[in-house]
């Protein structure tokens, strides 16, 4: 399965030319709503601009922080995938991509793992570093240095209300980040073995490709077999 990213697709798009709405008056009251110009709508009130509608998002008095947070893509699979391989991100707009993620896999007992891409290609050097813990009825840890793929979650169940459901803060890096920030992803949730079995995780990993790789993708699969059902929606926070 796989997505193509390209660019930022705006809320509303081919408003062109310029029209007028009369205004609303009332007792308190008096509203506007305009279209001043190619590709723009504003609300006003009180002749107090309130609201900005453009290609490039919306702003306005007390919305201004919500355009930094959007939403790039969602998808669901019914039908068994070998991967789910995400390119083409914008990490010149975007500093961090936030993804909610559930999927069951096709194999029982298998785990779920994570390579960052480029160009379309995975990254599959030894040089992921990750650490991760569970919890159910006592602690479970692992880790490993110089892997080549990071493990999101361990071994699990295939049956219905198995699988996992995680919660991951994906970190490019890009040229903005200096010396070897960037390249590492944080993640919680849960997982299930068995249907009796629930579990918490947390868990992190970087990626040491030295200071001038720049993935603009990554690539999420079981560490055998396919991914059974599953969905997700991914998010891009601006710098």
């Amino acid at each position: 399965m796989s997505l193509e990213l390209s660019g930022t697709t705006p809320a509303i798009k081919g408003v062109a030319g310029s029209v007028s709405a009369p205004a609303i008056t009332g007792d308190d009251v008096d509203t506007g709503i305009s279209f001043p110009s190619a590709n723009t709508i504003k609300f006003s009130t009180n002749g107090v601009e309130r609201i900005q509608i453009t290609d490039a998002g919306i702003s306005g008095t007390g919305i201004s922080a919500a355009s930094d947070f959007v939403k790039i893509a969602t998808a669901t699979w019914t039908s068994a995938v070998a991967s789910v391989d995400i390119d083409s991100l914008d990490t010149t707009t975007y500093k961090y991509f936030v993804m909610l993620w559930n999927s069951v896999p096709a194999t029982d007992n298998t785990e779920l793992t994570f390579r960052w891409r480029l160009g379309g290609s995975d990254a599959t050097g030894s040089s992921y570093d990750w650490a991760l813990g569970t919890n159910y009825g006592h602690s479970t840890t692992g880790l490993a240095a110089n892997d080549d793929k990071g493990k999101l979650v361990y071994s699990m169940g295939n049956n219905a209300w198995e699988g996992c459901q995680l919660e991951l803060v994906i970190y490019p890096k890009s040229s903005a980040e200096a010396g070897y920030q960037g390249n590492s992803v944080i993640w919680n949730g849960f997982y299930e073995t068995t249907a009796t079995s629930p579990r918490s995780l947390q868990g992190a990993l970087f990626y040491d490709g030295g200071t001038s790789y720049y993935p603009n993708g990554f690539k999420i699969y079981s560490s055998s077999g396919d991914l059974a059902t599953g969905d997700y929606a991914l998010y891009g926070v601006k710098r």
